[in-house]
């Protein structure tokens, strides 16, 4: 599962790609570290969502299948 500090290293990473946004983003300008820190958190949410979904053929952990199942 992939987490929020995964994705805010990838954005590190790869930011020097985008002259325009470097500086900003270099500085902690808040109009640029929101959106990224927005997009971090929603992707993680969603990686562990997605570690649920495998795992839920296997091991009933989610309300709607322990009910769907009795």
């Amino acid at each position: 599962m992939l987490t929020k500090a995964d994705f805010q290293k990838a954005v590190e990473d790869s930011i020097s790609n985008y002259p325009s946004i470097s500086p900003l983003y270099q500085a902690g300008d808040p109009r640029i570290l929101q959106h990224l820190d927005a997009m971090a958190t929603m992707l993680a949410m969603f990686s562990s969502q997605i570690e649920t979904a495998m795992a839920e053929p296997f091991e009933k952990v989610r309300d709607s299948t322990v009910l769907a199942d009795a």
